[in-house]
C-alpha cells in the first residue's frame, strides 16, 4: 500500500527478480517529468486532497502519489 499511496511499484511473488523486475525498473525510468502547483491554504489542519494525474499518450503511465495532506 504504501508503494502505491507514494508513486512507486510493489513488487511480490517473482523469481525473475534480477534479469527481470530490475531491467524493467530501470527502463521505465529512462524519461520522467516532475510537475508542481501552488495549493490555496488549507481550511482545516490535516486537510487531505486527492490527486488524480493523467496522460494523453497511449502505453505511458503517470505514477504519482495519490494526495497530500495540508496545513492552514
Amino acid at each position: 500500500m504504501l508503494a502505491v499511496q507514494s508513486g512507486g511499484q510493489a513488487i511480490n511473488s517473482t523469481n525473475d527478480f534480477l534479469s527481470g523486475v530490475i531491467a524493467k525498473c530501470i527502463a521505465e525510468n529512462e524519461a520522467d517529468y516532475f510537475l508542481s502547483f501552488s495549493a490555496p491554504p488549507a481550511m482545516h489542519p490535516d486537510e487531505y486532497h486527492g490527486l488524480k494525474i493523467t496522460v494523453d499518450r497511449p502505453g505511458a503511465i503517470a505514477r504519482t502519489r495519490t494526495g497530500y495532506y495540508s496545513e492552514p
